[in-house]
């Protein structure tokens, strides 16, 4: 699994039997990596996939965005280094309110300090103590699909209470062509698709649901837009 590579042994590890566990050491490789995943796009091995990849997302949040809506409040979980944030900052156009949200504290710490214009705050959406205080129209996860596995019924839980009434919440994630971890609860793009139908049918619509399996990439390139209906 590419990801394993990527993210050497602080998110994902191996074990004897040659399965991969998740360890979620976040904050340990942002405080041991000046640039975790690559984030600024100067990896090799990344740099196409994330240009094609916040160019999708990109595309897709404008989409969204109603012109006739004074405002719009978008947080983004798992914002890392605050790249994907500062991107849609830059290039929406209107009133458009954005939030990061990270796991790690050194996280947004190094994304205040790279972008000051923007807010970040520290939270985990696995928690069930998780209180942002504020609801959003779009929730924006990116790149976090691995490591939030294991809670995803709390993680829906705490969106449904992020987003306002028939608010959005996008998946934009890359999914390698040999899938190491996490099959038995979602496999692959189609997998998620087919979690979101059978988990949370009337509660969510789907507005979009996109993968490039062209292979160009390091990872196929999957974007999902649900849209709250409950």
């Amino acid at each position: 699994m590419e990801e394993e590579r990527v993210s050497k042994d602080f998110v994902f590890k191996t074990g004897k039997d040659g399965r991969l566990s998740f360890v979620g050491d976040f904050e340990g490789f942002y405080r041991g990596d000046d640039d975790p995943w690559g984030q600024k796009g100067n990896d090799d091995r990344l740099r196409e996939y994330y240009a094609f990849s916040r160019y999708n997302i990109l595309n897709t949040i404008d989409s969204l965005i109603d012109s006739e809506v004074k405002s719009v409040d978008i947080l983004e979980v798992g914002c890392g280094l605050g790249y994907v944030s500062s991107k849609l900052h830059a290039e929406l156009s209107g009133n458009v309110n954005i939030t990061g949200m990270d796991i790690s504290p050194t996280a947004v710490e190094k994304a205040k300090s790279l972008f000051p214009a923007l807010e970040f705050i520290v939270g985990d959406i696995r928690s069930e103590y998780l209180n942002v205080g504020k609801k959003y129209d779009i929730v924006l996860m990116v790149e976090v699909l691995w490591y939030i596995l294991e809670k995803l019924p709390q993680v829906f839980a705490n969106i449904n209470s992020l987003l306002k009434s028939s608010g959005f919440l996008v998946f934009s994630n890359g999914f390698p062509r040999e899938q190491k971890y996490g099959r038995e609860i979602i496999d692959g793009f189609d997998g998620l698709v087919r979690y979101v139908c059978s988990k949370y049918f009337g509660k969510y619509r789907i507005i979009k649901a996109q993968v490039d399996y062209s292979g160009k990439f390091l990872f196929d390139d999957g974007i999902l837009v649900l849209q709250k209906s409950w």
